[in-house]
């Protein structure tokens, strides 16, 4: 089963799909910190199918007790979000988790209406750099076959669609100048969604092993910024129960930087009461073989 996925904490990550296309190709487009394409294949299987995904997150489910299932997948010839489908039905129908979903902006918009239908939790975008030079020289595929507008345009939607706080943004800190880090969280708290953001780090094998990691003093300033801009924007975070992940630093992890105030006291009691009055829905959508459509207006009707 870890051929399969990867357990972290209460989530566990499955990537979905063969190695990222931006690899297959010479010169290679992939991005430039990523190490995917050495991975698929090599320390997991490169090919799961719905039975082994469904299997691996029912075991993990009894016996580690995750909350979320997130699925990701690379560049497959702009099918990304298709792939993904079988899976997220299979996960709510099946095991009864929360499940998330990570791929490339979809072509069409109405994939992400049959998303929210089969009952998917969350959405992210992985667009790394608000800078449009950083981003260009940096995410060459990503750029060459998509541009940086259409993960922009596919997080607006998203976000109308799903509602607020239940779409992310995914950006890495430490690459582009930290003010550019500040305007992507303003970005995306602007539009509805949260920021979800990566420290850089020099991953062995990547073209960029050899570049400097970024300080403590400007990572500690980017992520007491989220919480501001979360708060400024009225962003619900840690709404859901039970979501510990080990890889990343959460939105909500981001509340021991912030400075004690009215304003951040009375964000906390609204986030509190959210979190109240979510759990029957929560608990719903955690139950297999129910209608996932239903629940996801009942989200909608809560916000």
């Amino acid at each position: 089963m870890r051929e399969i996925g990867v357990l972290q904490g209460t989530y566990l990550g499955i990537y979905i799909g063969p190695k990222c296309a931006f690899w297959n190709v010479t010169p290679q487009e992939n991005c430039l910190f990523c190490t995917t394409g050495l991975n698929v294949g090599e320390s997991e299987r490169a090919k799961k199918t719905v039975g082994e995904v469904v299997e691996t997150a029912k075991a993990a489910k009894e016996e580690s007790g995750i909350t979320l299932v997130h699925i990701n997948t690379g560049f497959h010839n702009f099918r990304e979000l298709e792939l993904c489908l079988p899976f997220v039905k299979a996960l709510k129908e099946k095991v009864g988790v929360l499940v998330g979903v990570q791929a490339l902006p979809a072509l069409d918009d109405t994939l992400y209406d049959q998303l929210k239908d089969m009952g998917c939790d969350h959405v992210s975008f992985c667009f790394e750099l608000f800078n449009p030079e950083y981003f260009k020289q940096y995410l060459p595929g990503k750029e060459k076959h998509f541009g940086q507008e259409s993960f922009f345009k596919a997080m607006e939607y998203t976000s109308r669609l799903f509602g607020k706080g239940r779409v992310s943004g995914e950006i890495i800190a430490g690459i582009e100048p930290i003010e550019d880090t500040l305007r992507a969280i303003d970005y995306i708290t602007g539009i509805g969604a949260f920021p979800t953001v990566c420290i850089f780090r020099p991953l062995k094998g990547s073209q960029m092993e050899n570049a400097p990691p970024p300080s403590y003093e400007d990572m500690r300033r980017v992520f007491q910024y989220v919480y501001e801009s979360c708060m400024k924007n009225d962003i619900p975070m840690g709404i859901a129960p039970n979501i510990e992940v080990s890889l990343v630093v959460q939105p909500t992890d981001t509340a021991y930087l912030a400075p004690h105030t009215f304003e951040s006291f009375w964000y906390q009691t609204k986030l509190s009461l959210m979190r109240q009055a979510a759990k029957p829905l929560i608990r719903r959508s955690m139950c297999p073989h129910i209608i996932q459509s239903d629940i996801a207006h009942s989200f909608a009707d809560m916000e």
